[in-house]
Formats: C-alpha cells, sequence, structure tokens
C-alpha cells in the first residue's frame, strides 16, 4: 500500500501544479486507475497470445474493474486517508521516478502487446 499512497501522492501534487486544486483528490485516483485499466488489458492480451483465448468475457472484465475503481475510492477516501496522505512529507522527499516510470512502462508493455499479436495474426495466415 505503500507505493499505492505514493503515486497517490505525486499525482495530487501533479494535479495540483496544473492548476486542479479542487479536484485533485478524484483526478488521481483516476489516472491510478486508468493505468491500472493498461496493465489489465495488457495482462489480458498476454493471455490470449499465451493460451491461445479468441475471446473474453465482457461483463466480467467490467465488475472487476468497477470493483478497482470501488476500491481505490473507498481506500483514499474512507477515514480522510487522503488527508493522512497529503500530510505525509516523506513522499515530498522522495524521487519522482516510479511516479513517471508507472504510465510509461504501462503504455510501453500496451503497445508490444499489441505487436505481439500483430505477428501472431501474420503468421496465422
Amino acid at each position: 500500500m505503500k507505493a499505492l499512497n505514493y503515486l497517490f501522492y505525486k499525482y495530487w501534487k501533479w494535479q495540483n501544479a496544473v492548476g486542479n486544486e479542487g479536484l485533485a483528490t478524484f483526478f488521481a485516483i483516476l489516472f491510478i486507475f486508468f493505468i491500472v485499466i493498461i496493465y489489465f488489458y495488457s495482462s489480458l492480451l498476454a493471455l490470449s497470445i499465451l493460451l491461445d483465448l479468441k475471446g473474453f468475457n465482457g461483463k466480467i472484465i467490467i465488475i472487476i474493474l468497477s470493483f478497482v475503481f470501488v476500491f481505490l475510492c473507498f481506500y483514499f477516501y474512507s477515514n480522510s486517508n487522503f488527508e493522512k496522505i497529503i500530510r505525509n512529507k516523506e513522499f515530498e522527499r522522495r524521487t519522482n521516478a516510479f511516479a513517471l516510470l508507472f504510465p510509461i512502462i504501462a503504455f510501453a508493455l500496451l503497445a508490444l502487446m499489441i505487436i505481439l499479436i500483430i505477428f501472431k495474426n501474420n503468421n496465422a495466415q
């Protein structure tokens, strides 16, 4: 959970820096959720490549992602946990490397999976 708190703090600071003070908490959670969706989709693509699956049940995917979003909102909003994280100065001293690499790796992984699926489909013909 410490990594999740760190990501929240860094993305919250970023939202404040771009002038989004009023909704910084929600948009930091939303950004984390968006990146989790990309990791989740990349892992589904990897499973489809490795196990040669043709499709996934969309309802189950929506239920899982909804559960993740509710978990993130509940984790940060319950007992004003986001205020405790914001007041914690431990994260301010840390570098931004993980907060920057987290979405970059997600997009790179997604691009790699798409390229592998293209190669797989070209070899199937």
